[in-house]
């Protein structure tokens, strides 16, 4: 079928950053899309970010970075590692209209360090929460004393760029609302990418986290995980009486997982212990930092329009490398707004869904890398992973034809869970795969 049915590759986007068409292309998201003629592409794990996305039409590629294409409704940044083994923000801009710049108040976290990097002959002061002048030649990073955070614009500026941390993080133009882009996560030890880092909403229930001083919290009879750097020692007491959990070295990270009863929980810290954090669930999950109150992260929402790929009504096929942490119930890989899609049912099962059938797939497999692959056409299913022969469907209907207004990469737009984890690699493709070629893919 010609994957163009949907509109043409280039009507509407008006993406950045786009790399223009060749026909072969045998790098980043196009290398998964090499035997294709038509089909959407993504490598998380390839280290140049330009061509990570990959279009394909009628046997021509056109790559994209992350960011020019794919949109992270997310109102939370994340702390991630980056290819250095440094602990840094993913991309995000907190200043507002950041093309046509002019005076604003942003609102901002006592304590929490801010950059701000602008472009063009002006300049921005601080004030109320902040203190400086950002100039082109000059970024400012101030630590904010209020919570909020006025910025008095003079001269003539072309580009406003606001986030946490001393660092700036890459550009992202922002219109009406902040912006947040995708986190990357790479090994800390070995530098290796690990992809796309998706978690669900997380909640650190320890205040002033950076350097961490003998305090009580309140908490849940759930599994709970206490983590941090360092070389010191946490003790619990009160409602639990796990551990102690001891540092291992200031570039080392150390967890804790146990269940309380319901009340309150003291930590006395002794020695050296920074970015700890304490939350519910049953791993650590990225670093939230804290300062006079508990914070939480919202679950991570990266997304492409179905136009955007150029989706297919009549029949189409999905796959994905995954690389999960933990088994949570129903959490979507692949999840429509129409509330359907490819996710993980529990540990060993990969599972198709859509309002007419859940097809399930029931393989061998622990926590960790797993390859999955769902296809369909009219009244013909079928989904499948590490290699297996697929599990089928003959029912009538093809709900998975109409996935709704958003796709959701690691999470459902509908408002179900996603994994908590990595995706490395995924692509679509615009037809319904063959048996065999979904068992190969997975292997």
């Amino acid at each position: 079928m010609a994957f163009g049915r949907l509109g043409s590759v280039g009507a509407g986007f008006g993406r950045l950053g786009a790399r223009g068409h060749h026909a072969g292309g045998s790098v980043g998201g196009a290398a998964l899309l090499a035997a294709e003629t038509d089909g959407f592409a993504v490598d998380f794990t390839y280290p140049v970010d330009a061509q990570r996305v990959a279009l394909k039409a009628a046997g021509a590629v056109t790559s994209y970075g992350l960011d020019s294409f794919l949109t992270n409704s997310s109102a939370s940044p994340k702390l991630v590692y980056d290819v250095s083994g440094n602990l840094v923000w993913s991309p995000h801009n907190m200043y507002l209209q950041s093309d046509t710049p002019a005076t604003r108040t942003v609102t901002t976290v006592i304590g929490q360090q801010y950059t701000v990097t602008v472009a063009g002959t002006g300049s921005l002061t601080g004030s109320s929460g902040a203190a400086g002048v950002a100039t082109s030649a000059s970024p400012l990073t101030y630590t904010a004393t209020g919570t909020s955070s006025i910025f008095t614009l003079a001269g003539s500026l072309t580009r406003v760029q606001m986030n946490r941390g001393a660092v700036a993080t890459a550009y992202l133009a922002t219109t009406a609302a902040a912006r947040n882009g995708l986190a990357i996560d790479y090994d800390p030890t070995t530098h290796a990418a690990k992809g796309l880092l998706t978690e669900p909403l997380a909640t650190n229930l320890l205040l002033n986290n950076a350097t961490l001083s003998t305090q009580s919290a309140t908490v849940t009879a759930v599994a709970h995980t206490l983590s941090f750097w360092g070389t010191g020692t946490v003790t619990l007491t009160g409602v639990s009486t796990a551990g102690p959990l001891t540092g291992t070295g200031v570039n080392n990270r150390v967890s804790l997982t146990f269940t309380p009863t319901a009340g309150s929980l003291t930590l006395t810290v002794t020695g050296t212990v920074t970015n700890a954090q304490l939350e519910a669930g049953s791993v650590a999950t990225s670093l939230i930092n804290t300062f006079g109150a508990t914070v939480s992260r919202l679950k991570d929402t990266y997304n492409v329009t179905p136009a955007s790929i150029n989706y297919s009504a009549t029949a189409g096929s999905w796959w994905a490398e995954i690389d999960a942490n933990v088994v949570i119930a129903n959490a979507r890989v692949i999840g429509y707004s129409a509330g359907y899609g490819m996710y993980t049912q529990n540990a060993t099962t990969f599972t198709l869904y859509d309002v007419t059938v859940t097809l399930n797939k029931t393989v061998t497999s622990t926590l960790g890398s797993n390859k999955v692959a769902g296809a369909f056409a009219s009244a013909d299913r079928a989904v499948t992973a590490a290699g297996l022969a697929p599990a089928t469907s003959a029912v009538a209907g093809i709900n998975l034809g109409s996935p709704g207004a958003l796709i959701g990469f690691g999470y459902d737009p509908s408002g179900a869970a996603g994994i908590l984890g990595y995706i490395r690699k995924v692509y679509y493709l615009p037809r319904r795969m063959s048996n065999a070629e979904l068992t190969a893919a997975t292997v």
